[in-house]
């Protein structure tokens, strides 16, 4: 499968700050200097409780970030924990939005003295998620932008230093 998606800043994070429900997710990165990501995730559910794991494969992207092959499989929980103690890990809390016709999904991460708040979007076609009609909420495209790889996420330093390069298209 393909994965086509786009990523913003969030211009006025504090909409989502502190925001109840969704998903805490736990993510779990294997590394790989090949560009191919292995990253197990545990998923629970804030709602419900349900707790579910999957393992997932992303390539390289040969378009700036905009698609790149993507697979995933529900795994055990034994496997997770293996991955998450073999590499870097990072926790976040995410919030579906839906918009004009799109879901928006929305990464909650905190590091030290901040927080990080990412959108993305998916569509089936490039052509589709370039046509996204984007939410007031939404800053700067950051597609592509190594600084706000999730899998470059994993220190509070990483996000430390994302969230600054972010500042400047906050609403305060």
């Amino acid at each position: 499968m393909i994965e086509i998606e786009r990523k913003f800043l969030v211009r006025d994070p504090h909409l989502f700050i502190g925001r109840q429900g969704g998903v805490q997710i736990t993510q779990a990165y294997l590394v790989n200097p090949a560009g191919v990501t292995v990253r197990a995730r545990e998923l629970i559910d804030l709602n419900s409780g349900a707790v579910s794991w999957v393992l997932t494969l992303k390539g390289k992207s040969a378009d700036g970030g905009l698609s790149r092959l993507e697979w995933e499989t529900p795994i055990p929980a034994e496997v997770f924990r293996l991955i998450k103690n073999s590499g870097e890990s990072l926790v976040k809390h995410r919030h579906k939005v839906d918009y004009e016709g799109y879901t928006w999904e929305v990464d909650v991460l905190d590091g030290p003295g901040c927080t990080l708040v990412v959108a993305e979007v998916e569509a089936p076609t490039v052509e589709a998620v370039q046509g996204a009609v984007l939410p007031a909420w939404v800053g700067r495209e950051v597609t592509g932008d190594p600084r706000f790889s999730m899998s470059r996420l994993t220190t509070g330093e990483a996000v430390r230093a994302a969230y600054d390069a972010s500042l400047y298209d906050r609403v305060l």
